[in-house]
């Protein structure tokens, strides 16, 4: 399946659908490389996993402190 055509059945679904967010196929890469952040997938390991052959690629576009990530971490913050 070619991308564009993806994205066209994406953005067809959204509007019947009525979601009020940007959907594409990228949005999906983003997911998946923000969920693997959040479990603390090593960035190299997903540096890899993505094809970037900078790391301050992933950092700067991808990876983005979630709620999730920020109450994970919190406990041990709290012990300092």
């Amino acid at each position: 399946m070619q991308t564009s055509a993806m994205n066209t059945f994406l953005r067809t679904a959204k509007n019947n659908l009525g979601i009020d967010k940007p959907l594409s196929s990228h949005i999906f890469r983003h997911t998946h490389i923000s969920k693997l952040a959040e479990l603390g997938v090593p960035l190299y390991v997903i540096q890899q996993r993505v094809g970037h052959e900078d790391s301050k690629i992933t950092k700067g576009i991808y990876l983005h402190v979630t709620q999730k990530a920020i109450e994970k971490e919190a406990p041990k913050l709290d012990k300092l």
